[in-house]
């Protein structure tokens, strides 16, 4: 078979509905985008008297329920700021390089 013709079975496969209207073109006016839209707040954390008072920009009077869990459940105040002086491509080096211990990256993201 020729590697540049598809099967039968991909050619038919392709032509489902579901197939067509999964293809979406980010359209980040709408907020139709994975990541790294120009809308994102820039990632930012203030801690004072170990309470969170900013993250990402928005005041601690201004989160919402989810900003209120993250801030006052979900971080380790002990570790957030080194977790946030560290790139996000070395985040992301040292959750798929296996010879990185597991302990340092939930230590960090944990």
């Amino acid at each position: 078979m020729n590697a540049t013709r598809q099967s039968t079975r991909f050619a038919i496969l392709s032509e489902r509905p579901v197939n067509r209207e999964t293809f979406v073109e980010e359209w980040p006016e709408a907020g139709l985008i994975v990541a790294d839209s120009p809308h994102d707040p820039q990632p930012s954390l203030t801690v004072k008297d170990g309470r969170v008072i900013e993250l990402d920009g928005k005041e601690r009077a201004d989160f919402d329920m989810l900003d209120l869990f993250i801030a006052d459940h979900s971080l380790d105040l002990t570790m957030a700021e080194e977790a946030m002086s560290t790139p996000s491509h070395t985040v992301a080096h040292m959750l798929v390089d296996i010879n990185v211990p597991q302990n340092a990256v939930r230590k960090l993201v944990g």
